[in-house]
């Protein structure tokens, strides 16, 4: 169990970039009012770049498009969880 002062929690993911010299990540603030459950698996799923409650890295949605994961011409923002997890969304457990 964790603790921490209200709007001071960040559900954090971090993994390596494809170079190996970098890391891919993301953070989403637990809003004041609201709880996070931290599990043995990624819980981000779409990624708001123009809020305050997300931090994240330039390579997060870069080497999605590099890779052909994302198309952000589609409209539909960077799911962190469906992108760059193993699964763990449609795990059948």
């Amino acid at each position: 169990m964790g603790s921490a002062p209200r709007g001071m929690v960040w559900m954090f993911h971090i993994l390596p970039d494809p170079t190996g010299t970098s890391a891919i990540w993301a953070a989403q603030r637990v809003p004041s009012t609201g709880f996070g459950v931290v599990a043995n698996m990624s819980v981000l799923r779409e990624l708001e770049t123009d809020s305050e409650e997300f931090l994240m890295s330039e390579s997060v949605h870069r080497v999605a498009q590099e890779y052909g994961w994302w198309h952000p011409d589609d409209g539909n923002k960077l799911d962190f969880t469906r992108i760059y997890s193993d699964g763990e969304y449609s795990h059948q457990y």
